[in-house]
């Protein structure tokens, strides 16, 4: 091609001006959402409605850092074993989504300020972020609210019980006593 033939370079194609864009809705693809109490530095949001909130008993099994949602059967049969919570839908500012396993109140006995207080903190933050932090001389959790005004979350489109099974996937739920975890329990294996 030579230099007559050759077409005049135009900018103009290349501009872009300021307007409504036509946004991609993506959503984020969960292959896993963590079972733990929030991190002292994270600010977090639990999700307010109840259905969203699933008491149950797990089993954490030393070395397995996944613990194990159990049916009420294996939580009865091994009741010193396992923990009593409420899993809360909890969601930090940059989107990712935690289980905070909130101890349940004891049906007797005395109540453990270290548990009531992180109730306490999970359901100030159905309505407020807020960070979890420990005041080990008070031997409680404290709930610090965010001095600034955050946006409200995206909460996923999703339903309770797909949360849960893509959290416990993968032999994270034991509803036998033949299950590897119970049997490296009992010293089967």
């Amino acid at each position: 091609m030579s230099d007559v033939d050759k077409k005049p370079f135009d900018p103009s194609i290349f501009r872009i001006t300021p307007g409504p864009i036509s946004e991609v809705k993506t959503e984020r693809h969960l292959s896993f959402i963590p079972v733990r109490k929030p991190s002292k530095q994270a600010y977090v949001r639990v999700h307010p409605e109840a259905n969203y909130r699933h008491p149950c008993g797990l089993f954490i099994l030393e070395g397995d850092e996944r613990p194990y949602m159990v049916t009420q059967q294996i939580f009865e049969a091994y009741p010193n074993d396992m923990k009593l919570v409420d899993l809360r839908l909890t969601i930090d500012r940059q989107g990712n989504l935690i289980f905070w396993p909130v101890p349940q109140p004891p049906a007797e006995g005395r109540e453990n300020l270290w548990n009531f207080s992180q109730r306490e903190a999970a359901d100030k933050a159905e309505t407020t972020w807020l960070r979890l932090l420990a005041n080990r001389r008070l031997g409680q959790y404290e709930g610090e609210v965010a001095r600034s005004v955050i946006p409200e979350p995206e909460w996923p489109k999703r339903s309770m019980p797909e949360l849960l099974e893509i959290t416990f996937s993968g032999g994270h739920i034991i509803d036998t006593i033949d299950h590897p975890a119970i049997q490296t329990l009992l010293g089967a294996v």
